[in-house]
């Protein structure tokens, strides 16, 4: 935010004037009389981008022209120069726009839309990702890999392909696969819950959410996720529902033991029942090779799938002229279910460094404690998810402290918060975001060459984080970001279900 000359704080970091007060501090505290006040503008950008767009804005000084200098001008011009100095430093260094915290991805489909033919299914299991990727081998052959490790952090995750074979197929006995062979290192990035990066043999290829929406969502939904049957491991079914369209992929053998997979992708014939045609691709992109689309696909079979309950199923498979195949399956892990939790405790403390050269600031903003009190009048059918929260009470102190040649600054304000000032959603899969924003009345002193002024000024407080919360059942996290040249922020929350 940027402190204008008349005292209002405003949002942005004003980069442009950087240059400028740094050259120009010693020169206008000598020249204070000829020296007019300063006007602090910026250009208001959009935040839709990013959380920091801004910490992306710049300010323009623009001094007025010189004027003829009156005696009283003269007596109070040191005053006026403190003040202008002040203005300067503030709009240099006052940030008040927060981090968005980490990303987790949604559970589903993701492909890139420029690669079609090939995808990949993301399934976040508390600390642990399940993922496979669908796509050819050399010989044009459907194949698939997988990877099945714990996330450093809720945006990332780092781990090792496996490729399976020998197992079951279609329409054949149980047969349990060999040992996995490793098929390389796989990173996933997250700049959202809907957009990302994977980086694997074949390089990185940028990566979104498979939109396939379709019609209106039935009060009765099917657990989106990784489906098997427990005593038939090797095989499963990736299975998510976008309104009333489906899309499965199936991944098993082939007769000669080899990894295939098939998809199914059609509307739902009732809510609780699926059936659609199996389709088998070829003939595409493989691994690390150009893109290629693929084939046209034969038809394998039929699969119908009767859903019993959100988590339990009956998958039955048919090949032409062949019986029909029936296998029970359930969600390959149980995310718990537990209600929503009708209070979260806790605080959180956001810290702003600046240092470029001998000009160095520091701003904190701290809740050592809050509550967020659940919205009973926005509590939904699936056991309380997503469970809506407003503040309960509160209370934010801030504090400036900023230095530069012959100047020093500081700021301090409070305000309490309320069921104004803020939101929390936790969805049932555990992730969850939220958000706190305030005006915060505050006092800035700043001091140069034994000059001081103090003005009150309004200072934005805008606190945004997300993340997906931990095994134990608690929200925390610490951002770090230092990708703005200049500057440090961190930002660390903790919050606490309560009953």
């Amino acid at each position: 935010m940027c402190l204008h000359a008349r005292g209002e704080v405003r949002r942005g970091v004003c980069y442009r004037a950087k240059k400028r007060v740094k050259q120009g501090l010693t020169r206008t505290n000598r020249a204070a009389i000829r020296d007019s006040p300063a006007v602090i503008s910026r250009t208001r950008p959009s935040y839709s981008s990013s959380y920091f767009a801004a910490a992306r804005a710049h300010a323009v000084v623009t001094v007025r022209p010189p004027r003829a200098v009156t005696e009283s001008e003269m007596r109070s011009a040191p005053a006026r120069t403190c003040a202008t100095i002040a203005a300067w430093l503030l709009a240099l260094f006052v940030v008040f726009t927060s981090p968005p915290g980490q990303a987790a991805p949604q559970d589903g489909w993701w492909w890139n839309p420029a690669e079609s033919g090939r995808g990949f299914f993301l399934d976040v299991q508390g600390p642990r990702m399940f993922m496979a990727g669908y796509l050819y081998d050399a010989d044009g052959r459907a194949t698939w890999v997988v990877s099945n490790d714990a996330m450093p952090d809720p945006d990332r995750y780092d781990g090792r392909l496996l490729a399976f074979r020998d197992g079951q197929s279609l329409m054949g006995a149980y047969r349990h696969p060999g040992a996995p062979v490793d098929a390389g290192a796989v990173g996933l990035r997250f700049t959202d819950a809907t957009h990302g990066t994977l980086t694997w043999a074949g390089g990185t290829v940028p990566i979104q959410r498979q939109d396939f929406h379709h019609g209106t969502a039935a009060a009765f939904q099917p657990r989106n996720g990784w489906w098997w049957n427990p005593d038939e491991s090797g095989r499963g079914f990736s299975i998510e529902v976008q309104g009333d369209h489906m899309f499965i992929g199936a991944y098993m053998y082939d007769e000669a033991g080899n990894p295939v997979w098939y998809v199914a992708d059609a509307l739902m014939q009732s809510p609780n029942r699926f059936t659609g045609p199996l389709l088998q691709f070829s003939n595409g992109q493989t691994m690390t090779g150009a893109y290629r689309a693929p084939g046209t696909p034969a038809t394998a079979g039929t699969i119908t799938i009767d859903f019993a309950a959100r988590e339990q199923a009956t998958v039955t498979l048919t090949e032409a002229q062949k019986a029909g195949k029936i296998i029970e399956i359930k969600p390959q892990y149980e995310k718990p279910l537990t209600p929503a939790a009708g209070m979260w405790v806790g605080g959180f403390k956001e810290t702003v460094y600046f240092d470029e050269g001998d000009i160095h600031s520091k701003q904190t903003s701290e809740a050592v404690t809050m509550t967020w009190a659940q919205d009973t009048d926005l509590i939904t059918p699936d056991r309380g998810y997503p469970a809506f929260y407003k503040i309960a009470a509160g209370f934010v102190v801030v504090d400036i402290e900023l230095t530069a040649p012959g100047c020093t600054g500081s700021g301090a304000g409070s305000a309490g918060l309320g069921a104004g000032d803020g939101e929390l959603t936790v969805n049932r899969d555990g992730t969850y975001t939220g958000s706190i924003t305030k005006e915060i009345e505050m006092q800035v002193t700043a001091t140069c060459e034994g000059q001081s002024v103090t003005r009150p000024a309004k200072a934005p407080l805008d606190i945004r984080f997300m993340g997906k919360l931990l095994e134990g059942g608690n929200m925390h996290e610490l951002y770090v970001n230092d990708t703005i040249p200049g500057f440090l922020i961190t930002l660390d929350w903790t919050f606490t279900p309560r009953p």
